[in-house]
């Protein structure tokens, strides 16, 4: 793979965070995370696929189990705007969400891009499709979303801020908010240790 990478214009990078707890005593928890993030950068264009899987059980029932799997697309315009592609499929059959799948398209800015890191942002509008309590139903959306990287410390050390925004359409609807927050800090050049934060918000039904 290098030695392609070295022939090609390209920059891939790959990260694996995970991490699991087992409690036992009165009562038994067990509990996984997995976040996968895979980023491609082209000298005109970017792909970012990022899986999140969490499982949760408690005295042997579950208690938590969500599949969040996105990617998006960014193709360069000019030095600081590009058009943007983006699709996101949600599972969380405990929260009555069968399945969400998002596709959406728009426009992007990026507002920094240096090698102490990144920050851009786009807004787009989004074909929302959702099984909810057994009942399909499409949406229209409208989509806000922020990524920001900042490095320190000859790139050791990395702060990250990852969210979305989707407000659908429908009365009885609201807003979908989604966000990775956390700090990253390298222990050697294959592993590194992190502390994040993920949120998945809905306003409507709460």
């Amino acid at each position: 793979v290098r030695g392609v990478l070295a022939v090609l214009p390209l920059d891939w990078a790959t990260r694996v965070d995970l991490s699991a707890v087992f409690s036992s005593g009165n009562s038994s928890t067990e509990s996984f995370n997995t976040l996968a993030e895979s980023r491609l950068k082209q000298p005109n264009a970017q792909h970012l696929a990022t899986l999140l899987r969490n499982t949760e059980k408690s005295e042997g029932i579950t208690s938590k189990d969500q599949v969040d799997l996105s990617y998006g697309y960014k193709r360069f315009i000019s030095a600081r705007w590009f058009g943007s592609a983006n699709s996101n499929y949600f599972r969380d059959e405990l929260k009555d969400i069968d399945q969400r799948l998002t596709l959406g398209a728009g426009v992007g800015l990026q507002i920094w891009n240096s090698d102490r890191g990144v920050l851009s942002t786009e807004f787009g509008v989004s074909a929302v499709q959702e099984r909810l309590n057994g009942l399909n139903r499409v949406n229209p959306a409208a989509r806000w979303a922020i990524d920001f990287q900042r490095f320190f410390l000859n790139r050791r050390v990395e702060v990250f801020h990852r969210q979305s925004i989707l407000s659908i359409a429908a009365e009885e609807r609201g807003q979908v908010l989604t966000s990775s927050t956390g700090i990253r800090f390298a222990l050697s050049d294959r592993i590194d240790t992190a502390l994040r934060t993920d949120l998945n918000y809905e306003t409507d039904p709460p």
